[in-house]
């Protein structure tokens, strides 16, 4: 299914990308964002075509909007603390 392809290669990447050096960390979370907005709007389509009722899509669409904000605030932690063009 999908679904199961995307969120499995979110989680690895997430996983991955901890041990990613900084520039190449931002631009695989940046991926990753993507990934999961897609994934979010799988559940969208779900739960509008009523494969997944209220209840179902409160449950997973919760973490997974949660997710959304804690990746975009290491997105921003990282650019903030990453130098800028001949600091390096």
């Amino acid at each position: 299914m999908k679904i199961d392809t995307i969120f499995l290669t979110i989680l690895e990447s997430t996983q991955r990308s901890v041990y990613l050096e900084k520039e190449k960390k931002i631009s695989a979370i940046k991926v990753i964002i993507r990934k999961l907005d897609s994934l979010k709007f799988l559940f969208k389509i779900a739960w509008e075509i009523e494969v997944l009722d209220n209840k179902a899509y409160a449950r997973i669409s919760e973490p997974l909007f949660e997710s959304g904000k804690i990746l975009g605030g290491w997105l921003k932690y990282l650019k903030e603390n990453s130098p800028t063009v001949g600091e390096k």
